[in-house]
């Protein structure tokens, strides 16, 4: 018995593209360790009480920028990587759940889905802007004449 309903299908269908066009354009933004924006002039001094800095001055937007946090850039990376090997049935959207169980509130975030004419992959990107050492653990040798 499935968990997921047509509806859910449907929604989730449409977070996922193999359109060259937008998936190069994705391409393009996740590969960027900053996020890019264009804004009208009037809304610039807003956005740089938020962070952003400004990075050129055109004739009617300007383009502002911001760092991308360490977990962001990570599963970008991470998208990257599998368009970089090829795959061209990526998602469109970060705000992808999967429901589990027969409980609609058990979901799984997803991050990143590539898919090619062999493969689906979906991945749960988990990381730290600081190294922790690992967990100790017990580890036996054993040795054969």
């Amino acid at each position: 018995m499935g968990y997921v309903n047509n509806e859910q299908i449907i929604d989730f269908k449409s977070k996922i593209t193999s359109d060259p066009s937008t998936l190069g354009k994705i391409y393009k933004a996740k590969k960027s360790p900053n996020y890019i924006i264009s804004v009208d002039h009037n809304l610039v001094e807003d956005k740089l009480k938020e962070g952003w800095i400004v990075n050129s001055i055109l004739k009617t937007k300007t383009k502002l920028s911001k760092e991308k946090t360490h977990s962001k850039k990570f599963e970008d990376d991470i998208w990257c990587q599998f368009y970089e090997l090829g795959f061209r049935t990526l998602n469109i959207d970060e705000n992808l759940e999967l429901p589990f169980s027969k409980n609609p509130n058990d979901k799984k975030q997803i991050d990143v889905i590539a898919v090619n004419n062999e493969t689906a992959i979906i991945i749960e990107c988990k990381s730290s802007a600081k190294l922790k050492k690992p967990h100790h653990t017990k580890m036996s040798l054993i040795f054969w004449d």
